[in-house]
């Protein structure tokens, strides 16, 4: 899966190194992303060229995931524009007889390529951390760091008079 990423950033720094040279992205600032991915959908907020914050949520079989991610863009004039971040969540789960919440970690790096002004597709990758406590047995609890990869698509639509 990793190697996979990697090939697709390499071909996303290539694109943006100079064959595709028309800048789409513009400014992130003020403006709003409506985003759709698997298995998430997720409102973003540019607070400036470099900087954007992302509210996310995401449901299905007894498991919901909300909570918040930090993102840093290092070339946001291109089309496709490279990113790093952190996201934190809150999760609780109610399958299969086992009952609980807890929390998750992650960072990432990623890349968001513009087909045009208002629609982009984004992917990044990154390792998480994950801790899960049963609600009924406190003292029973799950931790570990996996990896997780990301794709959507976003919608983006401008708060600027």
């Amino acid at each position: 899966m990793a190697k996979k990423f990697l090939i697709i950033l390499a071909l996303i720094l290539l694109l943006n190194v100079g064959v595709v040279s028309i800048g789409y992205s513009d400014d992130l600032t003020h403006r709003i992303g409506v985003g759709l991915g698997y298995p998430y959908f997720s409102l973003k907020y540019g607070f400036s060229p470099k900087w954007c914050a992302e509210l996310r949520g995401a449901f299905g079989s007894g498991i919901a995931v909300i909570g918040g991610r930090l993102y840093y863009n290092w070339n946001c004039e291109k089309r496709t524009v490279i990113y790093c971040g952190g996201e934190m969540d809150y999760v609780t789960f109610d399958t299969e007889g086992i009952a609980g919440n807890g929390f998750l970690g992650l960072v990432f790096i990623g890349g968001e390529h513009f087909i045009s002004k208002s629609f982009a597709v984004s992917l990044d990758i990154g390792p998480v951390y994950t801790k899960l406590t049963d609600s009924e047995y406190s003292d029973v609890s799950v931790s570990g760091i996996d990896w997780v990869v990301n794709i959507g698509i976003n919608f983006y639509f401008s708060l600027k008079k």
